[in-house]
């Protein structure tokens, strides 16, 4: 009996160990699933940042208007979440987020120009259609767009007959 005595000490003081070792196992996976929550945390800030600072290089280089921010942001924020790979069929054959095509789109083409579209842009009124043509392909070349935008926009100054 003894025999089974010192069996059954030993069963009881190892299960004891295994209680032990699953607290500290579990004490440890609450460790870690904090720092995996306080380094998501810190990921979707960093996102939130560098979101921010995409909107605003977008409006600062004229490509979006300020009042186009919150809901741009909003959009940003919304597809950085999504994480699959879209072919857009780039040219260069990369497959790119939503968000980064989204990004690319609207940095490539300068859609704004807060400046030529203050008052007195135009120091003189456009008295003539040859002097209207001859500034419309001035603004063109100056601004990098096509020649029916320019026209557009100088329009604006043509004085009327």
């Amino acid at each position: 009996m003894s025999n089974d005595t010192d069996q059954l000490a030993a069963l009881h003081a190892r299960i004891a160990q295994m209680e032990s070792d699953l607290t500290a196992a579990v004490a440890r996976a609450d460790a870690e699933a904090a720092r995996a929550a306080d380094f998501s945390s810190q990921l979707d800030s960093l996102a939130r940042a560098k979101t921010a600072d995409n909107v605003e290089q977008l409006i600062r280089a004229g490509h979006i208007a300020p009042r186009d921010r919150a809901g741009l942001t909003a959009v940003f924020e919304r597809l950085d979440g999504l994480s699959e790979t879209t072919d857009f069929a780039a040219h260069d054959g990369q497959k790119r987020t939503l968000s980064a095509f989204l990004t690319e789109l609207l940095s490539s083409h300068r859609v704004l120009d807060f400046g030529s579209h203050a008052v007195g842009a135009m120091d003189e009124p456009i008295r003539s259609d040859s002097e209207l043509d001859a500034r419309a392909r001035q603004y063109a070349a100056e601004k990098n767009c096509d020649y029916a935008s320019a026209l557009t926009h100088c329009a604006r100054w043509m004085q009327p007959q």
